[in-house]
C-alpha cells in the first residue's frame, strides 16, 4: 500500500468513527456515563422496549440497555469495529446469533439487538442531554 493510500485509509477510518460516535452521542436516547444501576433505575417501570444508550469501558464500545417483553431489563454492549467487510457496529455473539449482529446503521442495529420490530422500540430521551 502507497503512503497516500494509507494516508487516505487512516483519514477515512478517523471520519468513519467521528460520524458514527458522533450519531450515538447525540442520539435522543444516549446516557453517557451512567452504570447499570443507574441504567435500570431508569428504566423500571416502563414500557416493554423502552431503551437507552451508554458508553462502555473500552473505546470504541457502547451499551443498550432495553426493558424485555417479561419486564426484564438487558444491557447488551455493542463496538464500533473494523473487518474485511468494512466498518460496522457489532454486538457479542449470542446462541441465537452465533456470528453476533452486524450492521452498518445505528438505528437497524438497535431493534436487531432488541429483537423486535423497529416501529416498537421506545428511546428513553435523556432531557438532560446536550445535542450538537
Amino acid at each position: 500500500m502507497s503512503r497516500i493510500n494509507a494516508i487516505v485509509t487512516a483519514s477515512t477510518i478517523i471520519e468513519w468513527i467521528q460520524r458514527n460516535q458522533e450519531q450515538i452521542e447525540t442520539h435522543p436516547a444516549w446516557y453517557h456515563h451512567i452504570s447499570e444501576n443507574e441504567a435500570e433505575a431508569l428504566l423500571r417501570d416502563r414500557s416493554p422496549l423502552t431503551y437507552l444508550l451508554c458508553s462502555g469501558e473500552k473505546e470504541h464500545s457502547y451499551f443498550i440497555s432495553f426493558v424485555k417483553e417479561d419486564g426484564s431489563i438487558k444491557h447488551q454492549s455493542f463496538v464500533l469495529e473494523l473487518d474485511k467487510r468494512g466498518w460496522y457496529y457489532r454486538n457479542g455473539s449470542t446462541s441465537k446469533y452465533p456470528a453476533g449482529v452486524i450492521s452498518k446503521d445505528l438505528e437497524e442495529l438497535i431493534p436487531l439487538m432488541m429483537h423486535c420490530d423497529p416501529s416498537s422500540c421506545i428511546h428513553l430521551t435523556n432531557k438532560n442531554a446536550t445535542l450538537g
